[in-house]
This record gives C-alpha cells, sequence and structure tokens, in this order.
C-alpha cells in the first residue's frame, strides 16, 4: 500500500469518527431536549437543546421535527414556519418519510415510546394498515401483555399487506425482529424473520436469522433445512454463515459424523486459517475420536492467529477440556489476551471458559460471576456461548446449594434442556453435574 493510500484511510476514518460524534452529542440534546418539554413543560429550554442538536448535526430529522413541534406549542409561528423550511431541505417528505425515519431511529436504539410516537402521528396524518401492525408490535416490544393467539394472528395477516409497502415495511420488521431477538423472546424474533425470508426470498441475513432463532429453540430439522437454503442463495463455501449454522445445528442434533465432510470442505478451501481446525478438532472430540482431535488442534496451534481471535480460541478451549488441564485452558487464554495489541478485558466467550475452569476446579462463585458477566454482556447469537454461559450458571448455583434460581433459569429457557444440553455435555462433562 502507498503512502497516498494510507492518508486517504486515515482521511476516512477520522471522517467516520467525526460522524460518530456528530451522531452522539445530537442525540443527547435531542434526548434532553424530548425529556425537559414533557416532563418539565420548559419549551424554551427544549428549544436550546434541538437548536443546539442542529447545529451539531444539520441532518438530524429529529431535532428538526421536535424543534417545529416545540415552536409550535410555544406559539412561535413564524419561527416554525422557518423550521419546517430547514426541514424540507434535509428531507422534502419529511413529515411522513421522516417520521418513518425517526420510527426507525427508535427502535435501532430501543426507545420504544418515542417510536410509538413517530407511529401515532404517522397515523394520524396517513392512515395506513401497515402502522396499525407496527403499534401491535410496539406494544409487544414494550412488555404489554398480549395473548399469543393475537399476535400469531396479526402475523398471519402480514403476507396480504400490498406488495407496494414492502419496502417500507421490511426495514421495520428487520427492526422488530432484532429487538426481539436481542431480548430473547425468541418466538417473536422467529415470527418476524419467517415474514422476511417468506416476502423476500433473497434477505440470506433473515434467512440465517430465522435458522440460528430456530437452533436456539432446540429446533435442530428446521435449522438444518434453513441453513442449507441460505448455502444455496450464497454457495461460496468461504461465506461461512450458513455453513457454520449447518455444522452447529447437525452437531448439537447429535449428527456430528454428517458434519465432517462440510468441515472438511471448509478446510481444503481455506487452509491458511484454524478457523476449519478448530470446527474439525470439535467434530472429532465430540465423536470421541481423541487422537484425530488433537492433530487438529495441533495444526490450529501452529496457525495460532485465530482469524476470529477470541471466538475461535475459546471454541478450541472448550473443546480441549477433556485432555488438558483447567489451569492449562487459562493460561492459552491469558497468553492470547497479553499477546493482543491493545490487551482488553476478556471477551464474553473468554469469559465463559474462564467460567467453565472456575466451575471444574471448585470455585462455583467464581464461575457465577464470569457466567453473569458473560450473559450480561454477550448479544444472543447462533453460536453456542450463550447456552453454555446459562448451564454453566445452573451448575454453579447448584453447586452454591441454589437449586430455586437454578431451576427458574431452566423454567425460562426449557429448550436449552434438550439436543442443546446433550451437546455442551459432550464438551465440558463437568455442566452434567447433579441437578443441572
Amino acid at each position: 500500500m502507498t503512502a497516498e493510500d494510507d492518508s486517504v484511510t486515515e482521511i476516512d476514518v477520522e471522517a467516520w469518527r467525526q460522524r460518530i460524534r456528530q451522531d452522539t452529542f445530537a442525540r443527547y440534546h435531542v434526548s434532553m431536549g424530548q425529556a425537559i418539554r414533557s416532563l418539565e413543560q420548559n419549551l424554551p429550554v427544549a428549544i436550546e437543546h434541538f437548536q443546539r442538536a442542529i447545529a451539531i448535526d444539520a441532518g438530524n430529522l429529529a431535532a428538526h421535527l421536535h424543534l417545529i413541534t416545540a415552536l409550535s406549542e410555544a406559539g412561535r409561528a413564524d419561527e416554525a414556519e422557518a423550521a419546517r423550511a430547514a426541514a424540507r431541505t434535509v428531507d422534502p417528505d419529511y413529515e411522513t418519510g421522516g417520521l418513518r425515519r425517526i420510527a426507525l431511529d427508535a427502535l435501532e436504539h430501543f426507545d420504544y415510546e418515542e417510536a410509538a410516537g413517530a407511529f401515532a402521528e404517522i397515523q394520524r396524518r396517513a392512515p395506513d394498515p401497515a402502522y396499525s401492525v407496527y403499534r401491535f408490535i410496539l406494544r409487544l416490544l414494550m412488555a404489554e401483555e398480549v395473548a399469543v393467539e393475537d399476535y400469531k394472528e396479526v402475523f398471519d395477516s402480514l403476507p396480504a399487506i400490498p406488495d407496494e409497502v414492502n419496502d417500507i415495511i421490511f426495514p421495520f420488521f428487520e427492526q422488530f425482529a432484532e429487538c426481539f431477538y436481542l431480548d430473547e423472546r425468541l418466538e417473536l424474533a422467529r415470527l418476524c424473520y419467517q415474514y422476511l425470508a417468506s416476502n423476500d426470498p433473497g434477505n440470506y441475513g433473515a434467512l440465517i436469522r430465522l435458522g440460528g432463532t430456530s437452533l436456539l429453540l432446540g429446533e435442530v430439522g428446521d435449522a438444518v433445512r434453513i441453513a442449507r437454503l441460505g448455502h444455496a442463495l450464497r454457495p461460496d463455501v468461504k461465506d461461512n454463515n450458513a455453513i457454520w449454522l449447518e455444522i452447529l445445528s447437525l452437531e448439537v442434533g447429535g449428527s456430528t459424523a454428517e458434519a465432517e465432510p462440510t468441515i472438511k470442505s471448509i478446510v481444503a478451501v481455506t487452509p491458511e486459517s484454524s478457523d476449519g481446525y478448530c470446527l474439525l478438532a470439535k467434530n472429532y472430540r465430540l465423536q470421541g475420536r481423541q487422537c484425530e482431535a488433537e492433530v487438529q488442534f495441533s495444526r490450529a496451534d501452529v496457525l495460532s492467529s485465530y482469524s476470529n481471535s477470541s471466538y475461535w480460541l475459546a471454541v478450541t478451549c472448550m473443546a480441549r477440556f477433556v485432555h488438558d488441564s483447567p489451569a492449562e485452558i487459562r493460561h492459552r487464554l491469558d497468553r492470547h489476551r497479553a499477546a493482543e495489541a491493545r490487551p482488553t478485558e476478556p471477551s464474553p466467550t473468554m469469559r465463559v471458559i474462564y467460567g467453565m475452569t472456575s466451575l471444574v476446579t471448585g470455585d462455583p462463585a467464581g464461575a457465577e460471576a464470569d457466567f453473569r458477566d458473560a450473559l450480561g454482556r454477550q448479544k444472543v447469537s447462533i453460536d453456542f456461548f450463550r447456552p453454555a454461559a446459562r448451564l454453566g450458571l445452573r451448575a454453579s448455583l447448584i453447586a452454591q446449594g441454589r437449586t430455586d434460581e437454578a431451576e427458574a433459569i431452566r423454567r425460562r429457557h426449557p429448550y436449552e434442556d434438550g439436543h442443546w444440553k446433550r451437546f455442551l455435555t459432550g464438551l465440558v462433562p463437568a455442566l452434567s453435574g447433579p441437578g443441572v
């Protein structure tokens, strides 16, 4: 790379940082203005905050719209009209299109109250059945009591919404699904992903998320089928999302031998990466082929870059629990962290492995702290670390005599007691202690 290329990259990075700063500070002033307007009814101070947000980021449509509302409420009609003209320069369709953007932005930041307000205003200006659906789903997101039959009926009716509004609806459903997914309300997340995948067959991301949600719910057959559909959409074997989902689904379901050829295809195409060797070692370990697993571990160690860093290191460490002592596993994790250019706190996946080592060495209180830390920081994903953290937390609570707490966790996540539990205890036998 030339010096000129480097300078361009630095400029791009600085521009990106500046944009992040703008968005952060502008959002702060918008939030302050909203709070002061609604809680203190202090319109002059609220107006000041909205104006500051616009001074920082002139393209912040939420600030423009809130400023228009506050000026109108304050009886400053001329200034409100000028604010409307300014909003039109940002988005000519600011009254409806802008409100859609505000609602979507609010969802991305989990601000359901603001999203609900934007949807209500859209519905007031231009009634549309799609927005009634949005508001209904917001009731679910805001944890209002809604009967299962009611929300299933709403989702069943969604494909009847005209195609011409799908481009408007899809971004919202992607965000609805993400909100439910991160909140671990998996049945609702799956309904959203099913809607997206069925109405947009080429939506690879929705398909993979649908498969991942099915796997987390313990529906292994569906997860395998969906993973293979995803691979058919993107047949490049280097695209590991669908392949990784298929491999994990087969292994969780106990079909480890069936997953082996797929893993070998990854190794054949990317022999320079340790990822495939980590997967193959784990697969052999689950099949009880310990000597072959050690050979693959050794190959992964030679390539010790761990292309996904702590993630693949944690995969390897979890699969090493039968042969390596907890001290050796912990040393491996610490050595990896010390070698990083900028040493950081252990990642959530590493925290899970730390918890496992504490559990195996008879420190259930330390294990509990590690598992809780991992669960508190890690977004739910299609990998096995979140179910592993929860199973480890149950084991650590039982070891401390807190069986009621462990049982409460089991009741909240019953789908982790079948395929997932067998799969994880196959990797870490300590997870199969009495009562777990």
